[in-house]
C-alpha cells in the first residue's frame, strides 16, 4: 500500500491510469491527460484519496466507469465527454470552474454526491440517457444544471433525475462568469 499522499508526476499517474490499476493516495503533480490518452483507456478510472492539480478529460469517450472517491481535484475539465459506463464523484471537492459541457450520454448511472465545486459547474448542452443522482453537494458558486430551460442549452434527462439537499443555485443561466472558453485555460503555464 503506498504511503498517503505520495508525490507523483502526471506521467507515473497515466502509466498506473492506463494499466487499469487504482490512483490511492497520490499528490498528482502537473496535467493527467485522459484526452491525449483516450485510445489507450481499456480500463475504469478509479481515483481515491487523492489530489490532482489538472484533470483534463476533454472530449474523451469513457466506455468504463469513471469514479472519483475523497480527492481534491485543483482543475478539472470533462466538457463533452461521455460517461457509457457511468460515472461516480462521491466527497470529493474542486477548486475551479468544472466544465461538463456538451456531455453525459451515459448508460448506467452518473452519481454526484456529498461533494463541494468551489466554483461554478456548467452542464450546458449535456445529454443524460441514463439515470443521474446529484445529492447533498455544495455549489456556492451555482450551477446550470436546472437552468437554460428556455434555450437549446438546457440539460436534456432521458430518466428524470433526482436532484436532492444540494446547496447553492441549481437553476443558474448561461455557462457562469468565465472570460474565456475553459479550453484555453486547461494546461498549467
Amino acid at each position: 500500500m503506498q504511503d498517503a499522499f505520495q508525490r507523483i508526476s502526471s506521467a507515473q499517474a497515466m502509466d498506473l491510469i492506463l494499466q487499469g490499476q487504482p490512483l490511492r493516495n497520490f499528490y498528482v503533480e502537473g496535467n493527467v491527460d485522459l484526452h491525449e490518452n483516450e485510445k489507450k483507456l481499456n480500463h475504469r478510472l478509479f481515483i481515491e484519496q487523492c489530489t490532482i492539480e489538472n484533470l483534463i478529460g476533454l472530449s474523451v469517450e469513457f466506455k468504463h466507469s469513471v469514479t472519483l472517491v475523497a480527492s481534491s481535484i485543483r482543475k478539472c475539465s470533462f466538457n463533452y465527454a461521455y460517461f457509457f459506463d457511468g460515472l461516480t464523484i462521491d466527497n470529493c471537492s474542486f477548486n475551479s470552474y468544472v466544465d461538463f459541457e456538451a456531455g453525459g450520454h451515459n448508460n448506467r448511472p452518473i452519481l454526484i454526491k456529498n461533494s463541494t465545486f468551489s466554483e461554478f459547474v456548467n452542464f450546458f448542452d449535456c445529454w443524460f440517457h441514463g439515470e443521474v443522482i446529484v445529492v447533498n453537494n455544495h455549489f456556492p458558486k451555482g450551477t446550470n444544471l436546472m437552468g437554460n430551460l428556455t434555450d437549446m442549452g438546457g440539460v436534456e434527462f432521458v430518466v428524470p433525475p433526482v436532484i436532492e439537499n444540494n446547496t447553492g443555485s441549481i437553476d443558474l443561466d448561461g455557462d457562469g462568469d468565465r472570460p474565456v472558453n475553459i479550453i484555453n485555460l486547461l494546461k498549467f503555464d
